[in-house]
């Protein structure tokens, strides 16, 4: 038996270090891109400074020309005076020539922004792409106070009975399931969140009860969730209806989500200028794993809301 346990341990930890070295070289692959990237960068930003330093040449050529026209055709100086005020031929002559002598650092600002921005984005795409699942809710199993938006990312509470059909999967406590349930080595998924309200985040097998407020993600033994408690804005971990307080001072309304289903860990993250650990559930998951997303205002004047996050490469 001891030598049974001694040699599953060390197949464990063999494949976690396979697990490290994959790591490894994803991220040395990411740098490798992402230097390839600045140095694309830096020559679109050249080849546009060069096209301006062309175009700005161009136009102190033009403006030369007319002046040049403008002397030799002796146009007395009070008539080059009206001209200008009356938007003419000779109007702004010097003001375009002061303009055409300034580099335009708004145009070359304004380019930085947008090609390093598509750069980030791409980036965190590549980190996330053997990972990130671009989860929808499903409106069937929504309760009826709970809308879903048209493109089915957000769950918000709704005072309103919302009449939908009464059909077997859906809930009939606040919440919702994504589509499709995750049974891959790996899941990361992120969400923004109302601050206020009572809300709930995590994931749930696709068996839990419906018609039953042990159905909520949480209060069973088949989901684990983070959720936000309305007093005191305080926030735990939640599952088979033991919670485990929060005691991070929390800042931001964007977590993430972080499955690894071969290992049986299901981890939370709070997503501000760092990254914060909050909580990590172990179980041996047996079923898919749908994320599950709980909303209650209790009156709230704002409201409360969650919707899952989407990365596309445009």
């Amino acid at each position: 038996m001891a030598d049974s346990n001694h040699s599953e341990n060390r197949k464990r930890v063999q494949h976690n270090m396979c697990g490290t070295d994959d790591i490894i070289g994803r991220i040395r692959a990411l740098f490798r891109n992402s230097r390839c990237q600045l140095n694309l960068l830096q020559e679109t930003i050249q080849s546009e400074i060069s096209r301006y330093k062309e175009r700005m040449s161009s136009s102190v050529s033009d403006l030369i020309q007319e002046l040049e026209e403008l002397r030799k055709s002796n146009v007395p100086l009070t008539a080059l005076q009206e001209m200008e005020s009356d938007g003419g031929t000779g109007a702004g002559l010097e003001r375009r020539l002061r303009a055409v002598q300034t580099v335009d650092m708004g145009l070359i600002t304004a380019m930085l922004h947008s090609l390093l921005s598509k750069m980030i984005t791409g980036i965190l795409i590549r980190i996330n792409r053997h990972e990130f699942t671009d989860l929808s809710l499903n409106i069937n199993t929504a309760e009826n106070h709970v809308y879903i938006s048209d493109d089915m990312k957000t769950a918000a509470w709704s005072h309103g009975d919302l009449k939908r059909p009464n059909v077997a999967e859906r809930f009939c406590q606040s919440q919702v399931l994504s589509h499709t349930g995750v049974s891959t080595k790996h899941c990361y998924w992120e969400v923004d969140t109302s601050d206020t309200g009572a809300w709930r985040v995590g994931m749930s097998y696709a068996s839990v009860v419906r018609k039953s407020w042990e159905g909520s993600v949480g209060n069973n033994d088949r989901s684990w969730a983070l959720c936000r408690w309305i007093d005191n804005m305080e926030y735990a971990a939640i599952h088979n209806r033991a919670t485990t307080p929060i005691p991070d001072n929390i800042s931001t309304q964007r977590f993430g989500i972080y499955l690894d289903y071969d290992n049986g860990q299901l981890s939370f993250y709070a997503l501000s200028d760092r990254v914060i650990h909050l909580h990590t559930f172990y179980a041996n998951f047996t079923e898919p794993l749908h994320a599950a997303i709980y909303v209650w205002d209790k009156g709230c004047p704002n409201g409360c809301w969650v919707r899952i996050r989407s990365y596309e490469v445009k």
